[in-house]
């Protein structure tokens, strides 16, 4: 049997510093392989802090993306593919995270 994502993506808001589940539930014969990529790099979780993403990220055992605590900066397409023998299928989750981005103001002052 081919592989499928059954799942829905789509369109994620979600509000800043709140955390983000992507499901990417698989089905198929042979157990289809999971990969994620993010604007359509594959997501390496060992190098994520490297590629500076400030976001914790982990894959968990049913396929589904977990982003921890996320910032506007994670904003992005998300692409789970998944794939087996007999076939490929994918689902694209496009996040949109929403929030005020705080900046630090720094004003100096002249004695009076």
């Amino acid at each position: 049997m081919p592989a499928a994502v059954a799942s829905f993506g789509g369109k994620v808001v979600v509000a800043s510093r709140k955390d983000v589940r992507l499901p990417c539930q698989a089905v198929g014969m042979p157990e289809p392989r999971r990969e994620w990529q993010v604007n359509g790099r594959l997501l390496n979780l060992q190098h994520s802090v490297s590629e500076a993403r400030s976001t914790p990220l982990q894959i968990l055992s049913d396929g589904t993306l977990l982003l921890t605590g996320v910032t506007r900066s994670d904003g992005a397409d998300y692409t789970c593919i998944v794939t087996n023998d007999h076939g490929k299928d994918l689902i694209i989750y496009k996040l949109s995270v929403q929030g005020r981005q705080i900046s630090a103001i720094i004003i100096f002052s002249k004695p009076l």
